[in-house]
């Protein structure tokens, strides 16, 4: 989960985490998502953010790399 992503830097931060994680030999899909996307889509039965959330692991949260977390 991001902050603030507009879509271009959005697509380069998966492109880097896809090239990152190339070398692990198993399947695996790269979902970035601003919390707001998380919002509005959290409840979306067939949407891929539901799915995530119910099925996912988050491998990374802005909100773990601040100051006192």
């Amino acid at each position: 989960m991001v902050e603030h992503l507009n879509d271009q830097r959005k697509i380069d931060l998966i492109t880097c985490i896809r090239d990152t994680l190339d070398d692990l030999m198993v399947a695996k899909d790269i979902v970035v998502a601003t919390r707001q996307e998380i919002a509005d889509y959290r409840d979306t039965i067939g949407h891929v953010i539901h799915t995530v959330l119910k099925e996912g692991k988050v491998l990374y949260d802005s909100r773990r790399d601040r100051p006192g977390n």
